[in-house]
């Protein structure tokens, strides 16, 4: 949640989540599909394999746009 919250600070001009949520959500996108069969199909598949562990070594923060993500910056987190 520091890292988001630290994220926001450096780039205020993002709105997070767009607004829809009054607090930090903690997340991780990894896969965005429409159709509503396609997608529970996709998080059944998940089911047994979360939570995921793991270390990021970088962060990208992107913004979406109708048709795709557009990178806006990225951030090395090593230490």
């Amino acid at each position: 949640m520091d890292l988001t919250r630290a994220v926001c600070s450096a780039f205020p001009s993002i709105d997070l989540y767009d607004g829809a949520h009054g607090t930090i959500v903690p997340h991780l996108t990894i896969r965005q599909e429409p159709n509503v069969a396609e997608r529970e199909a996709f998080v059944e598949s998940l089911r047994g394999s979360l939570p995921i562990r793991a270390v990021a070594n970088e962060l990208e923060l992107v913004r979406s746009d109708p048709d795709d993500w557009v990178r806006i910056a990225g951030f090395s987190l090593s230490r």
